[in-house]
Parts: structure tokens; sequence; C-alpha cells
């Protein structure tokens, strides 16, 4: 059966790859941050939810990176390409450098409890630029969804919301932004459930 991963090149499922993994792992991170608020108040239900949807994607992960490695190894990359890939890595690190001082300030400050909403602003704003390079209309709608629900949770908290509800909250719609986005690149890469 032809699917789209074969008309892509090595490059292209490479990429699909790497974005695959980080989704994985963000989903896993939103996840980790609803469960330790939840404090197995839903038994565990949500992480067994997209404790599937991390395991299928790290399936799909495998292959296909499997099916990048049978690919003919293409030419040099172009500079277009290296200039989409410095402007990547210059919007991942300076989320991380905003990450980490918004936390170090909040700590200083005695406000840990706008880490989690805050947290999601920052992903979601950077997920803006990411669109744009990428040329993804998704990644728009994903990062406006996330910073809904940062802001969203900074209304529970100036609402004297306890922490709770607010954290579980942004972490699994953070999560189902990422989830989804990991859903959308198995299908890019032409996988579908009976495949795997």
């Amino acid at each position: 059966m032809e699917t789209l991963a074969s008309t892509l090149s090595r490059k292209q499922l490479l990429d699909l790859c790497n974005g695959l993994a980080l989704m994985a792992a963000v989903t896993a991170l939103w996840v980790f941050i609803a469960e330790i608020a939840l404090d197995n108040r839903d038994h565990g239900a949500v992480g067994g939810a997209f404790g599937i949807i991390i395991i299928y994607s790290i399936i799909c992960y495998v292959k296909l990176n499997n099916m990048a490695r049978q690919q003919p190894k293409g030419s040099v990359d172009d500079a277009v390409e290296k200039s989409h890939n410095k402007k990547m890595y210059v919007i991942m690190a300076s989320a991380a450098i905003v990450s980490i001082g918004m936390k170090l300030g909040l700590m200083t400050t005695r406000h840990d409890n706008l880490t989690v909403p805050l947290f999601a602003l920052i992903v979601g704003l950077h997920f803006l630029p990411v669109g744009k390079i990428l040329n993804h209309t998704f990644y728009y709608v994903a990062g406006i969804w996330i910073c809904l629900m940062g802001v969203i949770g900074l209304g529970l908290i100036f609402q004297g919301v306890s922490a709770i509800w607010y954290n579980p909250f942004v972490g699994i719609g953070c999560a189902l932004a990422t989830a989804a986005n990991a859903i959308r690149i198995i299908r890019l890469g032409g996988i579908t459930s009976l495949e795997v």
C-alpha cells in the first residue's frame, strides 16, 4: 500500500521523527504536571488515557525512523533549510531561557502558584513563530489554544480556585494540544493504526 511516507524524503521523515519525539515528550510533561496536581484523585485516568497516545507516538516514531533509514540519503541542506533550522533553535532556546527566568522570578517573589499557567503562556507563544516558519496553520491553532489554557489558569488563580483544579486543567488542556500535534505528525508520516 502506497503511503504519504513513500513520497517523503529521508530528511522530511527524520524531521517528522524529531517533531513526533518532541510532542510525545511534551505531552508526557503536561500529563505529569496534571497528575501531580490531581494527586491520584482521578485514579490515573488522565495518565492512562494520554499514556496510550504517548506509547502509540513512540511506536510510530520507531516506524517512521525505520522508514527514513530505508530512504536514500539526499543532497546537502540548502540555505533556506539551514535558515529554518537556525530560527527553530533560536525560538526553542528563547522559550527555554524565558521559562527558566520566569520560574526563578516567581520563586524569588514567592508566586510559585503562577508557574504552570505562565509556562503554558510561554509554550503557546513559542508555537506562533514556529507556525510561521513551518507554514502550518495547526501551530497557530495549538499556540492560541495553549495560551488560552494559560490565561484561563491565571483567571482561576485570581478567582481563588485551588491548585488541585487549575494546574490539572492547564496540564490536560495543553496535553490535548500536543497530543493532537503528535497525531497530526503521525498522519503526515502516512502511518495508520493498522500499520502499527
